[in-house]
């Protein structure tokens, strides 16, 4: 007989979701990171330091806790939408 307390999440970091995650936080932090950095963004610099703060709020985190719940969806429908108009 299986009882519950005998099934145990194991996390490992070897795990390649764990490493999709973490190589889709970095792709996202490292030009955030530069276009936060240089004036050539105009106005735009500091819409996009902002947006590095949420982000590499949400990446730490990930790393801390091994999981995305934390995200609130307000929060990631305004970051996706001012990078959409950032894009434009």
């Amino acid at each position: 007989m299986n009882n519950s307390d005998d099934i145990v999440f194991t996390y490992n970091n070897n795990d390649s979701s764990y490493n999709n995650i973490r190589f889709a936080f970095d792709r996202l932090l490292g030009p955030l990171a530069t276009a936060s950095m240089y004036n050539k963004f105009g106005n735009s610099k500091k819409d996009y330091t902002r947006i590095l703060k949420i982000v590499s709020r949400w990446s730490s985190e990930y790393e801390n806790k091994r999981t995305l719940v934390y995200i609130n969806h307000k929060e990631m429908l305004s970051v996706y939408y001012k990078a959409q108009e950032l894009n434009v």
